[in-house]
């Protein structure tokens, strides 16, 4: 039996139109733009330089956020309530969270930031209060993007970014480094008192789902490499000379604001991925969708950019483009339109605690390399090209083959009574030049089946045989045998289609010759049949209950060979090959007319059919 892959599109009661969330985030980038400019004005340029900096590592690192936002839509969704959230079992361990990963971010930027003692301590401490406040936030903002309430995420987002301008911009202030670095800091400690106020009537989970812990992790990790990636391309972490340091924080800030928006699309699509499971046709069509419109969305802004350079510098208030700078901005357009297409593949991965969305971290050390061996701009940004590419490529492969449509096989768990109806079962051995091992194979489903009060009819297919197996199955003279030829082999499914068009009992089965898999097991798969109904009963080497020592080669082909399989027929099963198998004899009869396969793929075939 198999699930529908065609699985409905269902939404959360309190969902509302993204593009209020998508319309939000134009209205913050704009406003961050006029905030960015105002804390610029009155500003040397060693000082500008510092707080682009800053500012892109602060953007930057704020996606682990996000990605453990994705995450916790994925494992706090209360199925049974149409796509309800709920909030984590306790507060403690979030105020502890935000007390740790606020002391580890300011820590860390103290021993990177390559500036001033004036602007080193504030800008740690400033850092550090940031994520506490975005950790603080990750779960109230969670609950809002499962139940896709995007009218209040842009409300808090754009709430948060004119506090930000008003703290940077208002004579009282004093303007200048302290009171951009305030505007952040209170920007960020305001959406995270807002998201809180807003989701405070939800209710908490009363336990973590199971396989949460796993999930978190990966999602975890997922988001860390990516943040570090957009770090380490977004700042230039003081080791070229000044004029090529400022030159790509520069071309930074602008290019990364391409990232930015790709990644605003994608995010409106991750709720949707996340409730639809993969292999429905729903979810490909929600990828698709994420991919082409986030791709072009990054496109579009990037090549703005890469046609108007100067403008774009002009517009975040930096200084006058010069050819390096150019140069630098247009490369690091197109690694940021890289990041943001590789994003929508990663949505997809921590959705569904994928170890794909793991695809990130390795790529992190080719970054740390630019850092380290990079002497000018354009050099760095050629750093992050080829890093961007290779998680574009990396990240999106494998995500689009994964969300084909799947037929997926329904688990049924074997049954614990033994008592009941027990109908006959036809079991078809094939056999070429099998030797002695024949009879005992045979005898053994004989006696299997007879111990648990099963009628049981075996057909033997000697296929050709010349090993003299076909007179011994004949001399044996077994009751409740029958024992067919082949004059020449003609392969293995050509003897099994002789074998079951020979059978008439409701479920007809079949296991090899040689023994290689003990005929004892059949019993139970009979019963799951019975039991259940199901089209198909198959053993599979992946079962947690198989014991099987293989080459490592071998177990090399059997992986790429289920790839194939899953991309070129769209088949969820895990083994097609074993030779171990019960069918229902309806279905028998009704794929038997279409299947022509005479060799071993007979299995897939009927499988297809």
């Amino acid at each position: 039996m198999y699930d529908d892959p065609h699985t409905p599109e269902s939404r959360p009661a309190t969902s509302q139109s993204k593009w209020w969330f998508v319309g939000g985030a134009l209205a913050v980038a704009g406003i961050g733009l006029l905030s960015t400019r105002v804390g610029l004005r009155d500003l040397d340029a060693a000082a500008a330089g510092d707080l682009r900096g800053l500012l892109g590592a602060v953007s930057a690192i704020s996606i682990t956020a996000l990605g453990l936002q994705l995450v916790l839509v994925g494992i706090l969704s209360d199925r049974s309530r149409a796509g309800r959230m709920l909030r984590p079992t306790s507060s403690v361990p979030v105020v502890v969270a935000a007390l740790v990963v606020g002391l580890l971010a300011g820590g860390v930027a103290l021993l990177l930031i390559d500036s001033t003692a004036s602007f080193e301590v504030p800008a740690a401490v400033s850092i550090g209060l940031s994520m506490a406040a975005l950790t603080v936030a990750v779960a109230p903002r969670a609950v809002l993007l499962g139940e896709e309430r995007w009218r209040e995420l842009a409300l808090i987002s754009v709430v948060a970014s004119l506090v930000r301008f008003a703290v940077t911009g208002l004579p009282l202030t004093g303007g200048g480094l302290g009171a951009a670095l305030a505007g952040v800091v209170v920007g960020d400690i305001v959406a995270a008192a807002a998201a809180l106020t807003v989701t405070r009537r939800t209710p908490r989970a009363t336990t973590w789902p199971a396989g949460a812990g796993r999930h978190l992790r990966i999602a975890a990790m997922s988001a860390v490499g990516l943040t570090l990636i957009v770090t380490l391309s977004s700042v230039w972490l003081g080791r070229g000379s000044e004029p090529e340091t400022d030159a790509f924080n520069q071309s930074a800030s602008v290019a990364r604001q391409v990232f930015v928006l790709a990644f605003t699309v994608a995010y409106v699509f991750f709720p949707a991925m996340a409730r639809l499971p993969i292999g429905s046709v729903a979810l490909r069509r929600h990828f698709h969708r994420a991919l082409l419109l986030t791709a072009a969305t990054a496109i579009t802004a990037a090549a703005a950019v890469a046609l108007f350079p100067a403008l774009t510098i002009d517009l975040i208030g930096g200084e006058p483009a010069s050819a390096s700078t150019t140069t630098t901005l247009r490369l690091l357009v197109v690694a940021f339109t890289f990041y943001g297409i590789a994003a929508v593949s990663l949505m997809q991965y921590i959705a569904h605690g994928s170890r794909f969305a793991l695809a990130a971290c390795p790529l992190v050390s080719v970054m740390v390399v630019g850092q380290l061996t990079a002497n000018t701009a354009a050099a760095l940004a050629w750093f992050t090209v080829v890093t961007g590419g290779a998680l574009a490529v990396v990240a999106s492969m494998p995500a689009l083959a994964r969300v084909q449509p799947l037929l997926r096989p329904a688990v049924q768990p074997l049954p614990d009574n033994t008592d009941g109806p027990r109908e006959s079962v036809t079991i078809v051995v094939p056999a070429y030049n099998p030797g002695p091992v024949v009879i005992e194979t045979v005898t053994t489903i004989l006696q299997s089946f007879q111990r648990e009060g099963i009628q049981v009819e075996v057909i033997v297919v000697s296929d050709g045989s010349t090993d003299g197996s076909p007179e011994l199955i004949d001399e044996a003279g077994l009751a409740h045998v029958t024992h067919l030829r082949h004059d020449v082999n003609r392969g293995k499914g050509a003897a099994l289609r002789t074998g079951f068009g020979a059978a008439s009992t409701p479920s007809v089965g079949f296991v090899d010759a040689d023994g290689d898999l003990h005929p004892s097991q059949l019993v139970g798969m009979a019963r799951v049949r019975e039991e259940t109904g199901a089209d198909i009963v198959f053993g599979s080497k992946r079962h947690s209950d198989s014991m099987v020592a293989v080459p490592f080669v071998r177990r090399i082909y059997s992986h790429t060979f289920e790839l194939i399989v899953r991309h070129l027929f769209q088949l969820d099963i895990s083994d097609t090959q074993t030779g171990i198998k019960i069918y229902s004899r309806p279905v028998l009869a009704a794929t038997l007319p279409v299947v022509e396969e005479t060799g071993f793929a007979l299995d897939l075939e009927l499988f297809v059919a």
